[in-house]
């Protein structure tokens, strides 16, 4: 399976294949339409909904997604599991405190577990909770 996949408890989406198989790897499901240009669709979709006057709103899913990476981010760095809740009380900026023009220190890239989620409420580093 060399696409985009998506697992869990009960099997694995193959997503760009349009195929789900179980834990067996025994394709259980597969879409057997026009599956069309992805590309293609989005751009008719994107127009329809401008002519109608009805444009798409991304906005929700866009903030989401980016959370979810910045969360990744947060746990690649920490060695630990981060939570929507302990995610959304961090105080700390992630990236430069001022944003200009011109020459920007370059920080070192960050190793699995280097870095500790500390926030300043209180919450113990030690403890194995994130």
């Amino acid at each position: 399976m060399t696409s985009p996949t998506t697992s869990w408890h009960k099997g694995t989406a193959v997503v760009q294949l349009h195929r789900i198989y179980n834990l067996q790897r025994a394709e259980t499901w597969r879409f057997r339409g026009d599956a069309g240009n992805m590309y293609q669709i989005e751009h008719d979709e994107l127009f329809r909904s401008i002519r109608s006057g009805q444009p798409i709103n991304n906005g929700d899913y866009t903030v989401k997604e980016h959370a979810d990476g910045i969360m990744g981010r947060m746990a690649s760095y920490t060695a630990r599991e981060i939570t929507w809740q302990r995610a959304l009380k961090f105080d700390r900026r992630p990236g430069a405190a001022a944003l200009r023009v011109g020459p920007l220190a370059v920080a070192a890239v960050p190793r699995r577990g280097s870095r500790r989620f500390v926030r300043r409420t209180g919450w113990n580093p030690r403890s194995r909770a994130c």
